[in-house]
């Protein structure tokens, strides 16, 4: 079900990415990759004091970039790109005084990002290296899951601004087409606030490491 989900949204990016009006120093860009969460700190927000950490699983990562290098405005070094993804960080353990210890976790993860970057390049040669940092809104959603100590729990979803920092090398292949590795890091805090549900705050940090091809038009 995941994976064909994964696929449906490469296919679909692919078709954003390459329906183009042809214009100088736009590019458009499809990856993917993997993504790596870091554990996160979670909190009890229905009134009990619990704390503690949640642990996710790595997993596939795919996006579609739309952006704009400032070439026309003798600005070549500075660029803006919207960026979608998303990836699947299954949870996996929780920690501390949320359950009264440690407990593995069973439950399907999905998060989706839209965000805008600011972009500062080396604009000359076929190898140019880059870096950037942008925020926008991400969705986070938990399906029901279980708790190898507390049993079943009902998921939740949520939507919050986020920020992220990234940086890669685009190598140019033709005048039109260049491959580039990226790495990105995101920042997020997800409030999970139905007590009937999940019931906490989690600061959700992962690390995302992947590959793409641009289209230059």
């Amino acid at each position: 079900m995941r994976k064909s989900m994964l696929l449906v949204f490469v296919l679909a990016c692919s078709m954003v990415v390459f329906s183009g009006v042809s214009h100088a120093e736009n590019f458009a860009s499809v990856y993917v990759g993997g993504a790596i969460p870091h554990e996160a700190d979670a909190t009890d927000n229905t009134g009990s004091g619990g704390s503690g950490t949640w642990e996710f699983d790595s997993s596939a990562v795919a996006g579609v970039k739309l952006g704009h290098w400032f070439n026309e405005q003798n600005a070549p070094y500075f660029g803006v790109e919207a960026d979608l993804n998303l990836h699947f960080p299954d949870l996996s353990k929780q920690s501390g005084t949320l359950s009264g210890g440690t407990q593995n976790m069973e439950a399907e993860v999905i998060i989706w990002g839209g965000t805008v970057n600011g972009l500062l390049r080396y604009p000359e040669g076929d190898v140019r290296p880059y870096v950037g940092a942008g925020g926008g809104i991400f969705h986070a959603n938990f399906d029901d899951g279980l708790g190898s100590v507390s049993g079943p729990f009902t998921g939740d979803e949520d939507t919050r601004f986020g920020w992220q920092l990234l940086g890669g090398v685009d190598w140019t292949v033709t005048d039109d087409i260049s491959v580039f590795a990226e790495y990105k890091y995101t920042i997020v805090d997800f409030e999970f606030d139905d007590p009937s549900k999940l019931g906490v705050d989690v600061n959700y940090r992962a690390s995302h490491v992947y590959g793409g091809v641009s289209y230059r038009f």
